[in-house]
């Protein structure tokens, strides 16, 4: 069977921050898998597998992640990879000790990237003897480019957002950019990660461990991403990390203290990444995914003016092992890896 796909397209420019070599590579160290780079053409899809006692599960975009199906590329820009055809692909992906497939869409590709994705499920739906179950999610994303300059990124917010603003610049916080190269980073660093953990395990959510962003300088060179540090008189009360690619902001791990919510330190952190590129050509600032049923993040994004659209996973379960076990066995087995839905 065919998996459903969104109707929903456009000549949109590709999120391209979650197809770089330096990216790929530091999701493949933390996720404990092993990554593939195939090409098809002269398009290229991430495929990374993950070894665990109930088989192995493979993610076109395992750690959090959206956009993962083909991307028009150069192979140059990747140190290994293989070329092959739809249905060599196919059979790679399906092999007798695979337990679970995930395709994951990008609600930003080109159509030829749709249909190349569209081939790719109809060759592994015509190989794999178990239905395809797909799952809804929203990407969130504030294009930049059209927008002149801060007033008129003002403008583009909801009413709601801009008195959050104002509040938040009424309090008197101010908001630093840090880099690796600066002095004060460590402990930036250290800081963002234990208040992301801190309020994911309150949550009994799914965290990112203190190793990943302990290795973050290690995985990508100066100028790949940034901290956003929000002090209240010389205190942090938020912050975020920010991937960029050229012009494009990847919004990343935001945290925020109970002083930090109280003068609405996120929407300062926010509003100051989208300045930072404003008006550039092709700026943007992708708030990432959300469920459908997060409602309220949802529309604590649109309401800094993002454009919304649905992408889907594309889940295969090859066993039953696989379809029982308990969501927390399958988190210890496959971390970072979409296995199946929980629900």
């Amino acid at each position: 069977m065919r998996c459903h796909m969104s109707t929903r397209h456009g000549c949109i420019k590709m999120l391209d921050h979650y197809y770089q070599q330096d990216y790929l590579k530091s999701v493949e160290k933390i996720s404990g898998s092993s990554l593939s780079i195939y090409f098809v053409d002269d398009f290229m899809i991430p495929i990374f597998r993950k070894r665990g006692i109930l088989g192995t599960v493979i993610n076109s975009s395992p750690f959090f992640g959206s956009h993962g199906g083909f991307k028009k590329s150069d192979a140059g820009c990747f140190e290994t990879f293989q070329r092959i055809s739809f249905d060599g692909l196919a059979e790679a992906l399906v092999e007798p000790s695979v337990a679970s497939i995930t395709l994951v869409d990008n609600p930003y590709q080109s159509p030829k990237e749709r249909e190349m994705n569209r081939l790719l499920q109809d060759s592994v739906s015509s190989l794999f003897d178990a239905p395809c179950i797909t799952t809804q999610r929203h990407s969130a994303v504030l294009r930049l480019e059209s927008l002149s300059d801060e007033s008129e990124l003002r403008e583009n917010y909801h009413q709601k957002t801009r008195n959050c603003l104002n509040k938040f610049e009424k309090s008197g916080a101010e908001v630093i950019s840090v880099s690796p190269a600066n002095e004060e980073y460590s402990e930036a660093i250290q800081w963002i990660a234990a208040q992301h953990i801190e309020t994911l395990e309150a949550k009994k959510g799914v965290f990112k461990h203190a190793e990943y962003f302990e290795g973050l300088s290690a995985d990508f060179p100066q100028g790949r991403f940034e901290l956003k540090l929000c002090l209240l008189d010389g205190e942090k009360v938020g912050g975020v990390m920010n991937f960029h690619w050229k012009e494009q902001r990847e919004y990343w791990t935001p945290v925020v203290t109970t002083e930090g919510r109280k003068i609405n330190a996120l929407y300062g952190l926010i509003h100051q990444t989208a300045k930072d590129v404003v008006g550039r050509k092709g700026a943007l600032l992708n708030f990432g995914g959300s469920w459908p049923t997060q409602t309220d993040l949802l529309r604590f994004k649109q309401r800094f003016g993002s454009e919304v659209r649905e992408y889907f996973y594309h889940t295969y379960l090859a066993t039953d092992a696989i379809r029982l076990a308990e969501p927390e066995e399958l988190q210890r087995q496959y971390p970072y890896f979409y296995v199946r839905p929980y629900n």
